[in-house]
């Protein structure tokens, strides 16, 4: 065999070489293609399979409510609002999806305690008897107890059982403080004050969204978890919590309008006056958010 016979060999070996190392990295590469259409595959059905548990959660929620006897326009209102400015409030901290459809199921849950409670005290116009708070306090505990056998809400309950804790340890029922208080039922407490303050109640007159967020920003720190508070302020401002036109028309903004951005200090003047008086001075701000029976 001549020497360039031996070279064509050898780089026709060399070529054979190379194909094969080709093929199988080929071989490799469309492996792996599969494995991740597979995976993409996998993650889309359990995406799905999450969002119809939640939208079953959530229609389970609904009928409870409903079962409950909440059919009145505006308590019906009430707890949607709750539930989908909690859930703005976690979507302005960066939380994912699941985590929002969580707090957006839990909270409009968080009264569900108050079913065959004494109407008189739920609407009394004034100010409740020692023994009158004491029976509205257990709404928070029984709500938990009555919710703890459907599985399916078994992460919801902190919302329902702790919304009511603050973080001085001057809530209930248990008188929680900080940490303690899981950041869920935190978050339900500002939205559920909020829309409490914003909404014409037996005990007291609605104010606009601008002023209430300015009150509760005092109580930061002290009732309310600052993270959370500052973060329905976000939500506030960019439009994620929007009132409804008559509220919007009160206050002078356009029905549409993106609010005006919350800012430190307090408007001049004492708060608006409530429908009832239920402090000693309404300028007590700390007394009056503690008015709020929602």
């Amino acid at each position: 065999m001549s020497d360039f016979d031996s070279v064509a060999n050898y780089a026709f070996l060399g070529i054979e070489h190379l194909a094969e190392s080709y093929e199988q990295q080929v071989k490799v590469l469309q492996a792996a293609r599969e494995h991740l259409l597979n995976e993409e595959t996998l993650e889309r059905a359990v995406e799905s399979r999450t969002a119809a548990i939640r939208q079953r959660e959530e229609e389970i929620a609904m009928r409870l409510l409903a079962a409950a006897g909440i059919r009145d326009e505006e308590t019906g209102s009430h707890v949607r609002r709750i539930g989908l400015f909690s859930a703005a409030v976690g979507q302005a901290l960066g939380w994912s999806a699941g985590r929002i459809a969580d707090i957006r199921v839990a909270a409009p849950m968080h009264d569900i305690g108050k079913i065959g409670m004494d109407q008189n005290i739920l609407t009394k116009p004034g100010v409740l008897t020692p023994e009158e708070f004491t029976i509205l306090k257990t709404h928070t505990t029984r709500g938990a107890e009555m919710l703890r056998p459907v599985s399916e809400f078994a992460d919801l309950l902190a919302g329902v059982e702790l919304h009511h804790e603050s973080m001085d340890g001057s809530g209930y029922p248990y008188g929680l403080k900080g940490d303690q208080i899981p950041l869920m039922a935190r978050i339900i407490s500002v939205a559920d004050t909020f829309d409490a303050m914003t909404h014409d109640r037996t005990y007291q007159d609605a104010m606009e969204g601008a002023y209430a967020l300015r009150i509760i920003r005092t109580m930061a720190g002290k009732k309310f978890d600052e993270r959370a508070v500052e973060a329905f302020c976000r939500a506030y401002s960019a439009g994620l919590v929007v009132l409804p036109k008559r509220r919007e028309a009160k206050s002078g903004q356009k029905p549409g309008q993106k609010p005006e951005p919350v800012v430190e200090s307090l408007p001049a003047g004492p708060p608006p006056t409530p429908a009832v008086t239920l402090v000693a001075k309404s300028a007590e701000l700390p007394s009056l958010i503690s008015a709020t029976r929602d």
